[in-house]
């Protein structure tokens, strides 16, 4: 099977990394020198173990700066594409996530686009209605710096927003290429995963859960199912011991519960 993957960044290259132990993955990227460092084995990112993995486990594993050569007959795609916040508009700037998707669209017009992207809750919706397109995957992933191919290779939770079978295809890819017995998936409506992971990060941040008023409140802003943002969360990790906050990325480039002006209201009322 080949799997497309977007982004030589730190998620996205231990994302390739881990699909490449059981499947043939294709990482794209724009950056000339990361991709040829890819190419020559050569880790672009400060991450403990990705050396070694590119070094002795990515046979499978090459990159590419073109987009065709990528996305052409891939069964799966994953994105990581970081999105950031924008300060003026206090919104989320996904431009260049928007961009990726509609390449993906443009040579691919078969397989489930998985997006591992921090997101604005319903954003992938959105994106369904705008680009008629039924086979967007909300999938974003928590991971600690310098742990980050360590959390893909064993996660903690995988929280799969796609009720159908674009978001079964990808748990089993992904399950396919994790070592041991894998990680059992939830599926939520995408909604819902981009407000688990939303509340996920907060509560890593602060060290404290979220309380149920804030969830309920959430979810009949959102119109969101509550019992699935109360599960998806059980599925998470605790803050880390003795009082330590991880470094999680990509949501390091934007403020904590950053979303759009509502969320923002919500979530900052604690």
């Amino acid at each position: 099977m080949k799997v497309a993957v977007v982004g030589a960044n730190r998620s996205g290259l231990c994302a390739a990394l881990v699909l490449a132990q059981a499947h043939r993955v294709v990482l794209l990227d724009h950056r000339r020198l990361r991709v040829h460092s890819v190419n020559a084995a050569v880790s672009p990112v400060d991450e403990p173990e990705v050396g070694h993995y590119l070094e002795y486990r990515s046979e499978r594993l090459r990159a590419t700066l073109y987009a065709f050569d990528a996305f052409q007959d891939a069964d799966l795609v994953v994105v990581t594409t970081p999105t950031r916040y924008d300060h003026q508009t206090r919104t989320m700037d996904t431009s260049a996530l928007d961009g990726v998707l509609q390449q993906a669209l443009q040579f691919n017009d078969h397989a489930p686009i998985v997006i591992e992207s921090s997101l604005p809750t319903g954003y992938t919706a959105r994106m369904s209605a705008a680009l008629a397109c039924d086979r967007l995957v909300a999938a974003p992933v928590l991971v600690q710096r310098g742990r980050v191919l360590n959390d893909r290779l064993h996660p903690a939770s995988l929280v799969v927003g796609h009720l159908s079978g674009a978001g079964r295809f990808y748990a089993q890819a992904l399950n396919a290429a994790l070592p041991g017995p894998g990680v059992v998936p939830m599926f939520t409506g995408p909604g819902e995963a981009e407000a688990i992971h939303l509340f996920a990060h907060k509560q890593l941040l602060s060290g404290h859960p979220v309380s149920g008023n804030h969830l309920a409140h959430y979810a009949y802003l959102h119109h969101l199912d509550l019992q699935q943002l109360v599960d998806g969360l059980d599925r998470h990790p605790p803050p880390t011991d003795h009082g330590q906050v991880p470094v999680l990325t990509p949501l390091a480039s934007w403020p904590n519960a950053a979303n759009d002006e509502n969320v923002t209201k919500t979530l900052l009322a604690t």
